[in-house]
């Protein structure tokens, strides 16, 4: 029996945007003779003004949204759960969410504010970004996630480590997830961000509370959630963990493919050719929604990879970190998708 991929995030929208220079540099004047301005720390009502002057896109985007539009996109069952408020960007993203064909599990509330990330891009190719997270995860109850989740035993739970961590996340929320997991849900965690939020807080809750069955990430992610230098992380390394703690390591090697480590095996996967990369944002995202699609599937590791590795290349091709098309099931045929 196939089982339904359900994200724990923010149903984030970005909202893109580029400001003439001389715009950018008012925006970020010093204001009672303090110091300059960042970008990332203007408050959300100055960056609500200036949005509304110029033409830019808005979009659903974030790891969770990005991911399980690549499952949708296999044919594969999903579902969010976020807190969206009754406010433009919640309208948004409940209309991508519907495009994409992901289920939107918990219902509007009518007192949240919806959560967004605010991007700027410079004429130098710089990419600068503002997060205004809104109540998306404080408004988040264990309520919420019980209901969104009626069958554990065939539900993957995806979600990110920084989305767990952060100090709005109720406890009881944590510990409902992790009895979801108790009652036979399988818990996948992707690592992005994991060098932001802090290494001490991040650790207890992967190793500790909610003891994933596949973690997804980088070569710097992982040295950083294990709190060593780079150049020291090795494939030894995932493997004698993987012994010790029974989940599946699967770390994304950019041009180097994709490489998976558990207690039964040692993974590898080349990355698929391509003749162009157009973008490289929601490559890793899209490698999360391949592997769980397969694994969902009940296929193999080395079948998960091979569907991710094509998965990635896709989104390698185009801007927008999700799949170009919509219509659901329509990546099963890549040619060589067949599991």
């Amino acid at each position: 029996m196939s089982k339904q991929i359900i994200g724990l995030e923010w149903a984030v929208v970005d909202r893109f945007i580029e400001f003439p220079p001389e715009q950018l540099e008012t925006m970020l004047q010093p204001h009672d003779g303090g110091p300059k301005l960042h970008f990332h720390s203007l408050p959300t009502s100055v960056l609500q003004r200036y949005y509304g002057r110029y033409p830019g896109l808005a979009i659903a985007g974030g790891t969770m949204v990005n991911m399980l539009a690549n499952v949708a996109a296999l044919g594969g069952a999903t579902g969010l759960i976020a807190v969206t408020g009754p406010d433009p960007i919640g309208d948004v993203a409940r209309r991508n969410l519907a495009r994409r064909n992901i289920a939107q599990l918990v219902p509007t509330q009518v007192d949240a504010i919806s959560p967004a990330i605010y991007v700027c891009r410079q004429p130098d190719g710089d990419v600068l970004y503002n997060v205004a997270p809104g109540t998306s995860r404080a408004g988040l109850t264990a309520d919420m996630l019980l209901e969104a989740v009626p069958d554990p035993a065939n539900s993957i739970i995806a979600t990110q480590i920084n989305f767990m961590t952060h100090r709005d996340i109720a406890p009881e929320v944590s510990e409902a997830l992790a009895g979801l997991r108790a009652r036979g849900a399988q818990l996948a965690i992707g690592l992005q961000c994991v060098e932001r939020d802090g290494i001490n807080r991040t650790h207890p809750y992967a190793d500790s509370l909610l003891k994933p069955d596949y973690m997804f990430g980088n070569a710097a992610e992982y040295a950083a959630w294990r709190a060593v230098a780079p150049a020291a992380l090795n494939g030894s390394l995932l493997n004698d963990l993987s012994c010790e703690t029974g989940a599946v390591y699967i770390m994304t090697k950019g041009s180097n493919g994709i490489e998976a480590f558990d207690n039964k095996a040692h993974v590898m996967q080349a990355a698929a050719p391509i003749d162009e990369i157009v973008c490289t944002v929601g490559a890793g995202d899209a490698v999360m929604g391949g592997v769980l699609y397969a694994l969902s599937q009940e296929k193999s590791i080395p079948q998960a990879l091979k569907l991710a590795a094509l998965c990635a290349r896709e989104a390698l091709m185009h801007e927008g970190g999700q799949p170009s098309r919509t219509e659901p099931g329509h990546l099963r045929h890549l040619p060589d998708a067949k599991l």
